[in-house]
Order: structure tokens, then sequence, then C-alpha cells
């Protein structure tokens, strides 16, 4: 489980610079003891958070996570503005009370957002939780809140000229 203020995320480099502060001494060597260092996390796709994530700044996370190879997020809590952030950017995320206490280290999981099961492989265990709200489910298929506004009309993909007649 990972505790975390997103003010902490820098959108420089986005996905490079994830969690820059704790996984990274002042000498940009990687910190060993960071849970995204440990072999066993590098190539992690899910995030499993705590309380607030996502409380502190209103910045990017959803391009973030997603420019790290982060594919969804599962929280205790997410902030709603956060919660917004990464699904405008086609990234699900789901509030899921006892998630973090429902995998250890190394576990492997599933998520089914649409009916709001999480699924511990490794224990057998699982927890349901509310399922995506369907209209940010849509959001997330279509490739972020962009693509949707533009496959239902409400924003042109090319600049264009407004005049007055």
């Amino acid at each position: 489980m990972l505790d975390v203020e997103v003010s902490a995320i820098k959108r420089t480099g986005l996905g490079t610079h994830l969690f820059d502060e704790m996984r990274y001494d002042m000498g940009g060597k990687e910190n060993p003891d960071f849970v995204l260092n440990k072999p066993a996390y590098r190539k992690a796709e899910v995030l499993v958070a705590g309380e607030n994530f996502g409380m502190g700044s209103s910045r990017p996370i959803g391009e973030v996570m997603r420019g790290a190879g982060i594919a969804a997020v599962i929280a205790e809590s997410i902030n709603g503005l956060a919660m917004r952030t990464c699904v405008n950017s086609s990234l699900p995320a789901i509030n899921c009370a006892g998630v973090s206490t429902l995998f250890n280290d190394g576990d492997i999981g599933r998520v089914d957002f649409l009916s709001g099961k999480i699924d511990n492989l490794t224990s057998g265990k699982s927890l349901q939780t509310h399922p995506m709200a369907p209209l940010l489910a849509e959001i997330v298929a279509a490739g972020g809140v962009v693509p949707m506004l533009l496959k239902e009309g409400y924003i042109h993909a090319e600049p264009f000229m407004a005049s007055s007649s």
C-alpha cells in the first residue's frame, strides 16, 4: 500500500518522475526501500493506495500514472478531483474500503470496474465495492474525455475560425 500526497508528483517528464522525491535520492540514485524500486513491483500495473489518495493537488495524475505504466488505481478513498483527472486520462480509478488489507506484497489481483468486484487471486479473498459510474466507464473506454468529446461531436479535431453573419 502506498500513501502519498499528489503534490509529490511532478508534471515534468510525466511518468519518468512518478514519486520522484521518494523514489530517488538527491543525487538521482534509486532508493532501494521505495516500493516501486523493488524488483517485484517494477512492472506494477495497478496501484493500490490508502486513504485520501490524490489529496493536496489537482495535477494531472492520470497522465502521470499512465506515463509510468500504471493501468488502474484502487484506493481506500480517492479525492474527487484526482478521481476525475484519472478518468479524464482514461485511467480507471475506484474507491474500495478495505482494499489495502486485501493484498500482501507480491499478491496477484483482478479488478472488474464495471461490477466493482476486486479479487486477490493469490489468497482467494474478494471485496465488493460500488461499480464505476457508467458515464465514467464510458469516458475510460473512449480513451479519455477528449476522445469522447471528439466522438460525440462536442469538440472539433481541427481548429476552426468562428465567423459572425
